[in-house]
């Protein structure tokens, strides 16, 4: 009966391009929540129009970025295969977390308006 050799040795992750542009969405993104926080705080040293905005237009490049990375090298039945048994759209927890939020959103703006003017 044949076995099959396991090596020990360790394998390290390669750094390739790949990588390097996921890696700088991630960054892009912790940089643009960094600035939407700061925008939230309120804090007295920066304009908090121009913290949102600039932390909104980071974050979304950044989403950009990895979105296009982890998928542009894969075919459409590829990138839809499985999407209804992950957790974010198949009743799990993170899914009635956004659906609540969703919802009191909705409940806040459309009959309590006052709550949310800034």
């Amino acid at each position: 009966m044949p076995t099959a050799v396991i090596s020990q040795t360790a394998t390290t992750p390669s750094i390739t391009s790949q990588n390097v542009v996921k890696m700088v969405g991630l960054v892009l993104i912790s940089f643009g929540l960094l600035g939407i926080l700061v925008a939230a705080v309120g804090a007295d040293y920066f304009s908090p129009v121009f913290t949102g905005l600039g932390g909104t237009a980071v974050f979304t490049v950044g989403a950009l970025l990895c979105i296009w990375q982890s998928r542009r090298r894969k075919s459409p039945a590829e990138q839809n295969h499985g999407l209804w048994q992950q957790e974010a759209t198949s009743r799990g927890a993170s899914a009635w977390v956004i659906g609540f939020v969703l919802t009191g959103f909705y409940v806040l703006l459309y009959w309590f308006p006052d709550t949310c003017r800034v």
